[in-house]
């Protein structure tokens, strides 16, 4: 796949330069516009991600099995939980940190937890819905958030993994060296005094999951381009209609947790439509394209890659049409 995304990277480039003295066919313009208007807009979300892989690069393998655990117990689960809240990362930036949990051998169930669990109880997006939604609203969007997260963990780990229907983490089979777990904070401030180095190790972590996020984005570039908006404005409501085609918008478009905020409550206000807001919300972090993808080039597994939708979604639609 690298073999491929490079080349159509610097392709993209090219015919960005090149439609300057030669215009292109108009839907090639869209795509291109569309394509980098998205890399611009999640950069900081990127940035964000990656200095937090610098970070839990410093962080020894004990120390994360013994916070986090493999163990089949609950414990674990609930930990991931309040993890992912303890991150203020939105769903583009959570996906570098997953994937690197997974290299460091942390058990499947574990990381959709904080998948699921990180973006909409980020203090960031928290005081965002607040402000736009209110703040009943918002507290039972994080409650139900939760419940789904902490639900997708416990099917994972007691049915998916126990009966072997997903492949277990070969990362976690291998012996840990011992660590020493004193001076790790010492030692993370001596990193980002040295903060080109820092940031070198950081971006060499990244690179590979850097990849499949850029093939979200092209993908749902392609989509916003060949699908026309006013069309899918038109429909949303409080049916059961409304919020399946919620699902599907939420699933194709490649929009950051932030950002979906204020499309949630235009959804919630216009359409008079809650359990579509929360869809939509839920939706774009289960059903992303770039986190399947990554999930994908990380666990070299697409059964993890397309568990995590099929377990989050029938949650989502349930909560969502109780909610409408």
């Amino acid at each position: 796949m690298k073999k491929i995304l490079q080349p159509l990277f610097f392709l993209l480039i090219f015919c960005f330069f090149l439609n300057f003295w030669h215009p292109l066919p108009e839907a090639i313009q869209q795509i291109i516009h569309e394509t980098f208007s998205l890399i611009i807009f999640i950069t900081p979300s990127i940035l964000l991600g990656i200095f937090f892989i610098g970070i839990l690069s410093k962080i020894p393998d004990k120390l994360l099995h013994k916070t986090l655990g493999n163990s089949s117990g609950y414990k674990g689960i609930f930990r991931a939980a309040i993890l992912g809240i303890l991150f203020d990362v939105c769903n583009h930036g959570v996906i570098l940190l997953a994937a690197n949990l997974y290299k460091r051998g942390i058990n499947i169930a574990y990381i959709f937890t904080f998948l699921i669990a990180t973006p909409w109880n980020s203090l960031s997006t928290t005081l965002l819905l607040w402000r736009l939604m209110g703040l009943p609203i918002t507290l039972s969007f994080i409650l139900f958030s939760l419940i789904i997260a902490i639900f997708t963990g416990i099917i994972t780990q007691q049915i998916l993994l126990r009966y072997h229907l997903l492949p277990a983490n070969p990362q976690q089979e291998k012996k840990q060296a011992p660590q020493k777990l004193k001076g790790i904070g010492q030692e993370i401030l001596i990193s980002l005094s040295k903060p080109l180095k820092f940031s070198q190790n950081a971006l060499k972590k990244s690179i590979p999951i850097l990849h499949w996020i850029f093939l979200g984005i092209f993908l749902t570039a392609c989509t916003r381009v060949f699908i026309p908006s006013e069309w899918i404005s038109s429909h949303l409501g409080p049916t059961l209609s409304g919020l399946f085609l919620t699902l599907g918008i939420a699933s194709m478009i490649e929009i950051c947790s932030d950002s979906s905020a204020p499309l949630a409550t235009e959804i919630n206000k216009i359409g008079n439509a809650q359990g579509n807001a929360f869809t939509f919300l839920m939706a774009g972090v289960a059903t992303d394209t770039s986190e399947i993808l990554t999930l994908r080039g990380s666990t070299k597994s697409w059964r993890i890659a397309f568990c995590l939708p099929l377990i989050t979604i029938p949650q989502i639609l349930l909560i969502g049409y109780f909610l409408n």
